[in-house]
């Protein structure tokens, strides 16, 4: 989080410097001019709404993990169905390691998280070595795990 904090503050700071787009000084002396009388309540549309700092960032923090945490578990649950095995916690705790260190572990290795306003590679490169990294990974632990007896 704090990382994440750290990034948006750069971003912000981007967007203020930015140069305007071609054409948008033309656009905006189309617009007509208004002044705020008092009483005169009206918004101008352009603000996009991002939570604000407290409660809210970490209300809908907390929010997204926990949706995030319900769909891992259905994928897992699904992997789990599946695979045919008897329920048990200790199966359930070895998947759940094994979840763990298929979408987590294995990529985080190799591959670090892109921050905010920081140059990376290319995004569709990122993306395929992400995957073929969690696709190795869950094939690996699925020839331990699924060998045939001996």
């Amino acid at each position: 989080m704090p990382l994440i904090l750290k990034g948006e503050v750069y971003e912000r700071a981007a967007e203020a410097t930015a140069p305007a787009p071609a054409g948008t000084a033309a656009m905006s002396m189309a617009k007509p001019i208004h002044d705020h009388e008092a009483g005169a309540a009206h918004e101008h549309g352009d603000e996009v709404w991002e939570p604000a700092d407290g409660w809210q960032r970490n209300g809908l923090t907390v929010l997204n993990e926990i949706l995030t945490g319900i769909g891992f578990a259905l994928l897992l649950t699904s992997a789990y169905v599946i695979s045919g095995r008897a329920i048990t916690w200790r199966e359930g705790l070895f998947w759940g390691f094994a979840g763990f260190a298929v979408f987590t572990v294995a990529p985080g290795l190799g591959l670090p998280p892109e921050l905010p306003g920081m140059p990376a590679t290319d995004l569709v490169a990122r993306q395929v070595w992400w995957i073929g990294t969690a696709l190795a990974t869950a094939a690996g632990i699925g020839l331990i795990v699924f060998k045939p007896a001996a």
